[in-house]
């Protein structure tokens, strides 16, 4: 390293040219696996200039941490619904322990941004399984719970995403990317601004199904365009109806608020 013009650069600009080796633009995501004692990646990790010389290395590794959006793939709510929902969630986080051990508390301080991804919630299983809340509570009292358990990470860097399913066959889903565990009062403002948006889009999709069956033809078969609107059609009542849906969504809403954020409603 003494004797490469790298050296003697400007620290500032050796660091910048660090960071365009380091940095990778659609983020880092790792898997946690069936087979698997620790996280993995299926694409290559740029992490070739930190093996160069120790010194290179101690100036770059800790930058990579910092600079990079690691993702994490649970699958979580998949999981929870269907299988032996303690045991999976367990050995998923357990995984992302050992990964944070394997790189170390000196890296795992600098990170800036790690997102658990869970999947897709569906509503409509848990609808079919029960009416009440418990099913809903339970799967976010499991989550935080080992969200918690990492506690070595600096908690402003911690998110989460997942998409929630709530029309029964399978036509809308509402997207909730990269929500802050540290930052309460951020999410619930995201968390509020999407619910609110999907209940304008259930309310004027509903509004639209009801004109279009008042003015198609009495023994014509009805498609709608919205798996959640009002079988107003008999030919069409296997569709669920604009209550249904809404009555899922605020369950969801009010059971996110209350055990994620500590309110007592929306």
């Amino acid at each position: 390293m003494e004797a490469s013009p790298l050296r003697r650069l400007p620290a500032e600009l050796r660091n910048r040219i660090y960071e365009l080796a380091l940095y990778e633009r659609k983020g880092i995501t790792l898997f946690a696996g069936n087979e698997v004692e620790t996280l993995h990646a299926t694409a290559a990790v740029p992490l070739a200039l930190t093996v160069t010389c120790q010194e290179i290395r101690r100036e770059t590794l800790s930058m990579f941490y910092a600079i990079n959006k690691f993702g994490v793939v649970t699958n979580f709510f998949m999981y929870h619904r269907l299988h032996d929902t303690d045991r999976y969630t367990k050995a998923r986080f357990a995984q992302i322990v050992k990964w944070l051990e394997y790189i170390g508390a000196a890296n795992t301080k600098h990170l800036t941004h790690l997102c658990v991804k869970l999947g897709t919630d569906n509503l409509r299983y848990v609808s079919t399984v029960s009416r009440d809340e418990e099913s809903l509570s339970d799967s976010w009292q499991t989550l935080l719970h080992h969200l918690h358990g990492l506690k070595d990470l600096p908690s402003a860097c911690l998110h989460v995403s997942f998409d929630v399913l709530y029309t029964r066959r399978n036509e809308r889903t509402m997207h909730l990317p990269q929500l802050s565990i540290g930052d309460k009062a951020l999410t619930r403002h995201r968390v509020n601004q999407v619910y609110e948006e999907e209940i304008a889009w259930l309310q004027e999709k509903d509004h639209r199904t009801r004109i279009e069956a008042l003015i198609a033809p009495r023994n014509a078969p009805f498609y709608g365009p919205f798996m959640g609107q009002f079988a107003l059609n008999t030919q069409n009542a296997g569709l669920m109806p604009f209550g249904s849906a809404k009555e899922d969504l605020d369950k969801w809403h009010e059971c996110l608020c209350a055990v994620v954020l500590g309110d007592g409603s929306g």
